[in-house]
């Protein structure tokens, strides 16, 4: 999913994700509510950026991430990654053989990447 708008990519992707993807993404929790996306920190370099981001995903949870987003040839703008806060468990065995590509061919490599995100620093500076 390509978009004229970088922000607008990302919401495209988190509230409507390729029909290959919407199985696992919804075991993880990663589907948004595109109403409930909340833009808070932006970086870039030229032709990419990164947001850190919260949303209600579709169970009613809080989530928070961070999006990577990639402007093409044509100067549109693609969600590459996304960094979710998964908890604060390392994944599992079952969790990582699940998104690994070789054993899982559903799985895109560099799409998905869990790891915790230490939330309360996006918002005000302090670190978990």
């Amino acid at each position: 999913m390509t978009q004229q708008d970088p922000k607008q990519a990302i919401v495209e992707a988190l509230s409507h994700p390729p029909s290959l993807y919407v199985k696992v993404l919804q075991e993880e929790g990663l589907i948004a509510k595109a109403t409930t996306i909340q833009f808070l920190k932006q970086q870039s370099i030229p032709r990419y950026q990164l947001h850190a981001m919260t949303f209600e995903n579709e169970a009613g949870q809080q989530r928070t991430c961070f999006c990577f987003v990639r402007r093409d040839e044509s100067d549109l703008w693609e969600l590459t990654h996304t960094l979710d806060e998964s908890g604060e468990h390392p994944p599992t065995k079952e969790e990582q053989e699940r998104d690994c590509p070789e054993k899982n061919p559903g799985v895109r490599p560099g799409k998905y990447a869990p790891g915790r995100i230490p939330t309360t620093s996006l918002k005000d500076g302090t670190t978990s």
